[in-house]
């Protein structure tokens, strides 16, 4: 396994979001060039 890079904060969303559930999906891949999509997380927000 190659060495381990790491992204430092980032801001993903920077919009103001209206009243409302919402799930957003976060795919994670190696610095490789490939697109492969080896990592998929995501997070639900309620914005009241």
């Amino acid at each position: 396994m190659g060495k381990r890079r790491f992204l430092g904060a980032t801001d993903v969303l920077t919009t103001t979001l209206p009243p409302r559930d919402d799930e957003f999906f976060f795919l994670l891949d190696d610095l490789d060039g490939i697109p492969e999509g080896k990592c998929v997380d995501s997070v639900e927000v309620q914005v009241e």
